[in-house]
């Protein structure tokens, strides 16, 4: 028996309107097959409207999720999608093709007599969409609700917003949902789950385009990626692929992935860099993390900002060790103005004094800086590669002049006499008088490091003593040899054509020949 809640003529009309509904159903035998109307669906059609103190109930869709309110009129005699429960279902901009046509019992089948409105899936949840869906062979990565047959889990069975029928208004959303950003997390009721809060946010991404890069079912590749890594990466990024194409020198993580260096989704440093650039570096370059720590003199450079970017590129350069430019150019970026040290020294405008000189070091006309610098760090001040005097003054060793005799051959300060430099008067070797003796001279005594204006980067003058007076040195070159005037000596000329002549040594400096003549009995 029915029982109601109603005052008595409330009971009444409902009850009227009841059988009134069934009677009509069972007369229209004459138009179509005789069809049982569900009592209790026949009741709510004739049931009072809610009171006003009842808040209205939205209705909801099979997902569970509020659908907007349907004012159709209730017509229960027209299937599940003109009924007035389910029409929403039709009104999505794409509509899934058994829900198009109305056919429900593709998916759903009755579960019980019909007046229970009660359904169950016709198929396994698995096999539901595969029943016309086919699945290709599987590839070696499977997205994993795809491999459980979780279709629902991103696709509306009935309809959506894309083509694709997502569940979502957009991909960044849906999978953001199981995807968190690899850090920073946002709170479960962040309205913008998809937005990962970096500080650079890679393109696809920030425009909600996740299927730009992955695919969405499966994949030959980890991640489920469209292409292989470099390959997907280098088909947006194509200055960098131009470069690959005429670059001589290839970065190695390049060769094979960019998440070497770079993560795919989003960064708090710029390029989407996994971390700030020097760290980076050295996490693979060791040796280089260890020279400032070995060496008494680093790099300015590599405490600067941007460190080791400040002189190489990250992918492909023309030149070695990835400089930025030809490696005399990549120094000049810096010294084409005077630096100042810490410990109130300053290092010279290097670019204009080689510009503006005449005659450049050897190295330094071949704009090989490394011949006589290192590029971090060295135990030598001003990152010299091998020991190199600065006094003026010091006493003849090889080791003294390291740098210079990397280069050049040491008998030029060995040999007392040679015929294999110019400067000699004669045969004498004149570098050897210089070198050996016991204010023994420097090469930066009287030769310029980088350039100069006379042959040879020969000194007008150099900083002597304390107050750096300026020391002349007076050089002169001539067609027979040169001379020198300078602040140590008066001035003195040497002839390299001739073997000087042969001066008769001081009296007191010869030695006897013979007993004889050490007694002086062979006088007159």
């Amino acid at each position: 028996m029915l029982r109601f809640r109603e005052s008595p003529p409330a009971r009444r009309a409902v009850f009227h309107a009841a059988v009134g509904a069934a009677a009509l159903a069972l007369t229209s035998c004459d138009r179509a097959p005789p069809r049982l109307v569900p009592a209790r669906l026949a009741l709510a059609a004739a049931a009072p409207a809610a009171r006003a103190d009842e808040p209205p109930r939205p209705a909801r869709n099979s997902r569970g999720t509020p659908e907007v309110a349907d004012r159709t009129r209730r017509d229960f005699d027209s299937g599940c999608l003109r009924s007035g429960c389910h029409s929403q279902l039709a009104k999505t901009p794409f509509v899934h093709g058994p829900t198009a046509v109305g056919a429900c019992d593709a998916c759903h089948t009755a579960e019980g007599p019909a007046e229970n409105h009660r359904f169950r899936p016709t198929r396994a949840k698995d096999q539901a969409c595969a029943f016309c869906h086919r699945a290709p062979p599987r590839d070696a990565h499977v997205h994993q609700a795809f491999a459980d047959g979780d279709c629902t889990g991103c696709h509306d069975p009935h309809g959506g917003r894309s083509a694709a029928l997502l569940d979502t208004e957009d991909e960044a959303r849906l999978c953001g949902a199981c995807h968190r950003p690899d850090h920073h997390p946002p709170p479960q009721d962040d309205p913008k789950l998809e937005t990962p809060r970096f500080a650079v946010i890679h393109r696809p991404i920030d425009e909600k385009r996740c299927l730009v890069c992955h695919a969405a079912h499966q994949s030959a590749h980890p991640a489920l990626t469209r292409r292989p890594e470099r390959e997907l990466c280098l088909s947006c990024h194509e200055e960098t692929l131009r470069a690959l194409q005429s670059g001589a020198h290839v970065h190695k993580p390049l060769e094979t992935e960019c998440r070497a260096c770079h993560v795919a989704h989003g960064s708090d440093t710029a390029h989407l860099l996994r971390g700030e650039p020097r760290a980076l570096c050295v996490g693979c370059h060791e040796d280089v993390a260890k020279e400032p720590a070995a060496g008494t003199h680093a790099h300015g450079a590599l405490a600067e900002a941007g460190s080791c970017l400040t002189c190489h590129v990250s992918h492909v350069a023309p030149t070695k060790a990835l400089a930025r430019e030809p490696l005399a150019n990549a120094c000049y970026s810096c010294h084409d103005r005077e630096i100042a040290l810490g410990d109130g020294r300053k290092i010279a405008d290097v670019r204009t004094e080689i510009s503006r000189a005449k005659h450049p070091h050897g190295p330094v006309a071949s704009g090989d800086c490394a011949a006589c610098h290192r590029s971090h760090s060295s135990p030598h001040d001003g990152l010299l590669a091998r020991t190199f005097a600065r006094e003026p003054y010091v006493e003849f060793r090889e080791d003294a002049y390291a740098l210079c005799f990397d280069c050049h051959d040491a008998r030029l300060a060995t040999d007392e006499t040679t015929t294999s430099t110019g400067f000699r008067d004669g045969s004498r070797n004149l570098h050897y008088v210089h070198t050996n003796r016991a204010k023994g001279r420097s090469c930066g005594l009287c030769h310029t490091t980088h350039a100069g204006d006379l042959p040879r980067q020969m000194r007008h003058a150099v900083a002597f003593g304390p107050g750096n007076w300026q020391l002349p040195i007076g050089f002169e070159l001539t067609a027979a040899g040169g001379s020198c005037r300078s602040g140590c000596h008066r001035e003195i000329g040497y002839d390299n054509r001739q073997p000087p002549p042969t001066l008769p040594a001081p009296r007191s400096s010869i030695r006897p020949s013979s007993p004889e003549e050490a007694s002086g009995e062979d006088r007159k």
